[in-house]
């Protein structure tokens, strides 16, 4: 792997200029597998989601070699990404979305009568697909979401503190009011010599 890559997943601070596309790209051709970027793309994966990723899950974006899934199941196991699903139950379907980066369906599942984080928590995988969220990755992503919503009222997870707006100044309420996949992610710990 060139430097430069190198330099990229090493150093947090650097990833926040990088979109996930950029990264992905970046990590897959570390592995030498940079032909599969547009697979993940296409099916809604970003980098937290892909860290949660099964090989039946690479198996449905299109990823049919068994030694490829295994290498690719090895080295996501290694990547040590913060899942980007909040830690605590966000007041509006609206906020939920976007911190989950999926504002985009919004309108969709308002549409179809969820106009709540509750109400989400009621939809299935199949579900998602039928109100119109085809991509595999934004599904996932859902239904991870949904699963800690679940959770988080099930006293399964205890919900971390949610910052009120008066205890946010400065830069630090944008910081805090919206953590992004980019500056969450701490692609490596280990390096990348074969």
């Amino acid at each position: 792997m060139s430097r430069g890559v190198r330099h990229i997943l090493d150093a947090p601070h650097w990833m926040a200029q990088y979109k996930d596309g950029e990264i992905l790209s970046a990590w897959l051709t570390s592995l030498k597998y940079e032909d599969y970027c547009p697979l993940f793309l296409q099916a809604g994966y970003d980098m937290p989601t892909i860290s949660r990723m099964t090989p039946e899950d690479l198996t449905a974006i299109g990823i049919t070699k068994p030694n490829h899934r295994r290498k690719l199941k090895a080295e996501i196991a290694r990547l040590n990404i913060s899942d980007g699903i909040p830690d605590y139950k966000p007041n509006s379907l609206l906020e939920w979305l976007h911190l989950l980066r999926l504002e985009e369906y919004y309108d969709t599942l308002v549409e179809q009568g969820y106009d709540t984080v509750d109400k989400v928590t009621e939809l299935t995988w199949e579900d998602l697909e039928e109100i119109g969220i085809q991509k595999l990755g934004h599904q996932k992503k859902i239904t991870l979401a949904i699963k800690r919503v679940k959770d988080i009222s099930n006293g399964i997870k205890r919900a971390s503190h949610v910052p009120e707006p008066h205890e946010l100044t400065g830069s630090t309420a944008n910081t805090l009011s919206r953590p992004t996949t980019l500056s969450n992610c701490f692609l490596y710990q280990h390096s990348f010599t074969k």
